[in-house]
């Protein structure tokens, strides 16, 4: 799959795409999903509900 052309989507998104660094999306998405489950890896267990306030997502929620 393709970058999507500047007419076919809202220009509020149009900062996102361009910071693509890809033309193929799916190997951007892949690559992506790479990056962050080696980032969680490295995170502890006991870091995994820590919440920065009290409503605040954890980082096990936002990720599952």
């Amino acid at each position: 799959m393709s970058k999507p052309n500047k007419e076919d989507y809202d220009e509020r998104f149009h900062m996102y795409v361009d910071l693509t660094n890809t033309e193929d999306m799916f190997e951007a998405l892949e690559a992506s999903s790479e990056e962050l489950l080696t980032s969680m890896a490295v995170v502890p267990v006991e870091k995994e509900d820590y919440r920065y306030e009290a409503e605040k997502w954890s980082i096990k929620e936002v990720i599952g």
